[in-house]
């Protein structure tokens, strides 16, 4: 599911993600649980969703930058 991690060597070890973009799109992700009709409380996965939010960015450091 996930790919193997590498670092760039000029990488940071531990990008940080911002929390305004993070609310962002945090929001979306509830608007569009909302709109299908979810019944699972997305509390729930919040973590889920930072850390993959995270393993996206340590991937691809272009990410956060988007």
């Amino acid at each position: 599911m996930y790919q193997a991690r590498s670092a760039h060597a000029l990488s940071p070890l531990a990008p940080m993600l911002s929390s305004d973009p993070e609310e962002i799109i945090w929001d979306l992700y509830l608007a569009i649980g909302s709109y299908w009709g979810l019944e699972d409380d997305p509390t729930l996965h919040r973590l889920r969703f930072r850390t993959f939010l995270e393993n996206r960015i340590s991937l691809n450091p272009l990410y956060g930058g988007y």
